[in-house]
């Protein structure tokens, strides 16, 4: 067949592509010209390097697609496989040849989304629209040997041959899902270090209060004495009156209560649980730490000045975690205070509410920081104490706690002046 007999129709493409057959693709265009050269033949020339350039950007696509990590297949009609490139084959088990043909439901989808399959397909072969399209989805896919693989499923339609086709991209999530569990392991095992390391933090601080909260004790349990040895000596004496009866037994009950708050205190303190966020008063917990820490603060002739706002609004915390934090600071502040000697001890409490916001101000006017220390003071184990008097995790476990209440701190402090701690709390509207 010559080239004339073969004009103006698609045997002259096929003719010419045979003439041409020893120019490579990529130059054919180049080696053409330009089609207007070839007169009569212009038309079936022009459609010769169309039909090359279409090959050329069709043989880009395949290589893309045939490279790339995630599965694709492409499904007709009739929930058959058309398309299956070598990432499916990699991730299913399932070859080009066993997948092609062969109906996707049967083939991929596991029982327990047989339903939902049926279900939807009618609607997407008269719409195509369904509601996995569009989307990313994590499902399971089955494995030629059985087996479930967890995977992020994408669905499109495609509209061919009259007729809607889907076309889908599988990611193969068993490698995320496994760090995502590892991870977890992690944290967990952080979270109880972290829950283990407050315990014990917990506990030296109770060690060290022993004895303020001693003499705490001794305090109303001498009124007790007193209260009964008094009863004693007016009923010997024939004295003993209703009236001094019911005074002397107030006093007693008013003892046993305060010793009751102390002892109980230091039970909640000191008992491990897990945090628990509640609606709190960050008076109530400062108060409350100094329950434990008054009376030694007060026995190294330390002034307590508190100036605390009556109108806060509560927050969402634990107070065990946040009255630790007040310990804390507080101890440090004994501390310093205790460096530096003389008279004119004073640790300020304030509490203030503001522009939606509670800070909460802990000063001393003890030895202070230098800039160095202060650069440091969050580090966990870091300390300036002698041994055997600070473990250096105290200001490490309050950032903690901080973070954990999504709250913000602060530290000013000056050598030979005194520091002062600023914890500031998110609380909504102002009451």
């Amino acid at each position: 067949m010559s080239v004339v007999e073969a004009a103006d129709s698609d045997k002259t493409v096929k003719y010419i592509l045979d003439l041409l057959s020893e120019i490579e693709l990529e130059n054919f265009s180049q080696a053409i010209g330009d089609p207007e050269d070839y007169g009569v033949f212009a038309p079936v020339i022009a459609k010769l390097n169309s039909l090359v350039h279409s090959q050329q950007i069709n043989g880009i696509f395949r290589g893309i697609i045939e490279s790339v990590q995630d599965a694709i297949f492409m499904m007709d009609s009739g929930g058959r496989i058309t398309y299956w490139n070598p990432a499916a084959e990699k991730m299913f088990g399932h070859t080009k040849a066993e997948a092609g043909g062969n109906n996707f439901q049967s083939l991929l989808v596991p029982t327990k989304y047989h339903p939902a399959f049926e279900g939807a397909f009618p609607n997407f072969l008269l719409t195509g629209q369904g509601g996995a399209l569009g989307k990313i989805i994590e499902v399971a896919a089955l494995h030629k040997e059985g087996h479930e693989i967890p995977v992020e499923l994408s669905l499109s339609a495609v509209r061919m041959d009259e007729a809607w086709h889907a076309v889908g991209i599988i990611r193969d999530l068993t490698e995320r899902k496994a760090q995502k569990v590892m991870i977890e392991n992690q944290q967990s095992n952080l979270m109880s270090a972290q829950d283990q390391l407050f315990q014990t933090s917990k506990l030296a601080t109770l060690g060290e209060m022993a004895a303020g909260m001693a003499h705490e004790m001794n305090q109303p349990l001498a009124g007790i004495l007193l209260a009964a040895q008094m009863i004693k000596k007016l009923k010997e004496r024939s004295l003993l009156t209703d009236e001094e009866l019911k005074g002397n037994i107030a006093r007693i009950q008013q003892s046993v209560e305060r010793c009751s708050k102390v002892i109980e205190h230091v039970r909640t303190f000191s008992r491990q649980e897990k945090p628990k966020f509640s609606d709190v008063n960050l008076n109530e917990t400062l108060e409350s730490a100094l329950i434990l820490l008054g009376e030694q603060l007060r026995l190294r002739g330390i002034e307590v000045v508190k100036t605390l706002d009556r109108a806060l609004p509560k927050i969402q915390g634990d107070p065990h975690q946040l009255e630790q934090i007040w310990i804390n600071l507080l101890t440090n502040s004994r501390d310093a205070l205790e460096e530096r000697g003389g008279q004119g001890k004073q640790i300020t409490i304030t509490t203030k509410f503001s522009f939606e916001k509670i800070r909460v101000e802990i000063a001393d006017n003890g030895v202070g920081m230098s800039v160095a220390v202060q650069e440091k003071v969050f580090e966990p184990f870091f300390t300036t104490k002698p041994p055997g008097k600070g473990t250096g995790l105290g200001m490490s476990i309050i950032h903690g706690i901080v973070e954990a209440h999504q709250a913000i701190i602060e530290v000013k402090s000056e050598s030979q002046k005194g520091t002062t701690v600023m914890v500031g709390f998110d609380c909504g509207e102002e009451s």
